[in-house]
């Protein structure tokens, strides 16, 4: 026979051994009596929302620094870029623009990672960014380097997937402002 206390719903004044519930009973027991906005709310949340963070920066840097390096020697890079793609089958004409437009998108996706900013539409932008890079060392047989855009993508797909996340964010402070 069960405590009347844990009968009752209160737990609050009981320890697990006392209401003669094994470890898993007593956390299932408090799981489902604390409410929804509690938990989340709790360490666990936070944990999660933290690992985000810690996901979302490294690979927001590695966009930034992509593009700022590039933009300082915007001419000299895009030079380099239609020199290399001579030995591939693009045509001039698709990949000067390309080596103009690179550095300010990966500068831009840097950016909106690093402020947590319009995170799923920098996801996806990264992933469009990453599929024409996939394309460009195709043509050029660059096997290893498909290799390194293929971990971006899938980087800035779990970043689409998992956004709801992005508590420490800029726009999380926006929506939060917005809202009261």
């Amino acid at each position: 026979m069960l405590d009347p206390q844990l009968e009752s719903g209160d737990h609050s004044l009981l320890s697990p051994l006392q209401a003669g519930l094994n470890q898993d009973q007593f956390y299932l027991i408090f799981l489902e009596s604390v409410p929804f906005w509690q938990f989340k709310n709790s360490i666990f949340m936070k944990a999660q929302n933290i690992s985000y963070l810690l996901a979302r920066l490294p690979i927001g840097m590695s966009m930034f620094g992509h593009g700022l390096i590039r933009l300082t020697k915007l001419q000299t890079f895009s030079d380099g870029m239609v020199k290399e793609f001579n030995k591939s089958i693009l045509p001039d004409w698709l990949v000067l623009p390309f080596s103009y437009t690179l550095p300010f998108l990966e500068f831009l996706v840097g950016i909106l990672l690093l402020l947590g900013l319009f995170t799923r539409l920098a996801s996806i932008l990264g992933v469009a960014i990453m599929l024409a890079l996939i394309f460009g060392s195709s043509t050029l047989e660059q096997w290893n380097n498909i290799f390194t855009q293929i971990i971006y993508g899938a980087y800035f797909a779990l970043l689409f997937r998992y956004a709801e996340l992005n508590e420490y964010s800029v726009e999380r402070l926006v929506r939060k402002k917005t809202l009261s």
